[in-house]
């Protein structure tokens, strides 16, 4: 590495490491997570809450069949 491009690397992590929590921390990426949080914990735990204990689709049939067509 030249001189320069050191000192800019070491310039940045200088910074980084001075950075505010708040500021790593936007409203985007707090939402971000919690979006994320949302799909993969709370979605399966309402499905399984509608589709598991309340009986929801527990007798419907895939296939229509002709005394039930209109």
């Amino acid at each position: 590495m030249s001189t320069w491009s050191a000192h800019y690397f070491a310039q940045q992590e200088q910074l980084k490491g001075q950075q505010k929590l708040s500021s790593k921390l936007r409203p985007a990426a707090i939402g971000a997570g919690i979006a994320v949080f949302g799909r993969i914990v709370l979605m399966p735990v309402m499905l399984l809450s509608v589709f598991g204990l309340t009986g929801y689709l527990s007798d419907g049939t895939f296939l229509i069949e002709c005394k039930d067509s209109y």
